[in-house]
């Protein structure tokens, strides 16, 4: 594995981990009493573009970013689920069912908004290739 690959994974690693952390952080932020669920929401879409876009920006690959950004989203709900109080301990099977049907819609709206940004990032990066190419020049 070359240094280049080695970095994309790790970076592809810090990725799902900064998903994961943010999600969590999203699903137990007591915000409520500041804003309306309706923008609470669209804050995590916001921020889901935001890092799907920048993790596109640093690898280049959309495919793998999307697969971390949902690998992420899967464990920090997952983590949120089991880390709170329950009267019935989780297993981490019970705890990814729990997850996948309590937060599936907003796992799902928030790797949707992951992926149009990495998406808009890499239409961006193909068009500025393109006209390097193109022209020879960055004018």
């Amino acid at each position: 594995m070359s240094r280049l690959e080695a970095a994309t994974w790790i970076t592809l690693l810090g990725c799902a981990a900064l998903v994961a952390w943010l999600f969590s952080l999203w699903i137990t932020a007591p915000v409520l009493g500041t804003m309306s669920i309706q923008s609470w929401r669209w804050v995590g879409v916001a921020t889901a573009a935001v890092v799907g876009g920048l993790a596109v920006l640093l690898t280049r690959q959309w495919l793998r970013v999307a697969v971390a950004v949902g690998i992420g989203l899967m464990i920090g709900a997952a983590w949120a689920e089991v880390s709170q109080a329950n009267d019935v301990p989780l297993s981490a099977v019970r705890a990814s069912i729990a997850v996948v049907s309590i937060w599936g819609r907003q796992i799902g709206a928030f790797f949707g908004s992951a992926c149009a940004g990495g998406l808009l990032v890499k239409a961006w990066l193909f068009r500025r290739t393109r006209h390097k190419q193109r022209f020879g020049s960055d004018g």
